[in-house]
């Protein structure tokens, strides 16, 4: 039970860290311009640790550190997914 609960508070640890890494202290900080595949990536691995990961690249609209920043738009005849057995977005064809 003791494991539990120390793996569990690593965890929160480790989405808080990386939530900072991702969105800076402070918006003075905060990257401008288009949100990178990269980003996203990083925003996956923060949800996931929270509680499983998105199931659509659509529910990271609402990260806070793409507040205001558009989204990358995916070359024609393709789209973003959350590949499940990685937990990466990645581009397939529609």
């Amino acid at each position: 039970m003791k494991k539990t609960i120390k793996l569990r508070v690593a965890q929160v640890l480790a989405a808080g860290f990386c939530l900072l890494s991702v969105t800076g202290c402070n918006n003075a900080s905060a990257p401008k311009g288009e949100v990178t595949v990269a980003e996203l990536n990083q925003a996956v691995a923060v949800l996931s640790v929270g509680g499983g990961a998105p199931k659509t690249v659509d529910v990271l609209t609402n990260f806070p550190a793409f507040k205001g920043r558009p989204f990358p738009v995916p070359p024609v005849g393709k789209k973003f997914i959350i590949d499940p057995s990685t937990c990466k977005v990645v581009v397939v064809n529609m």
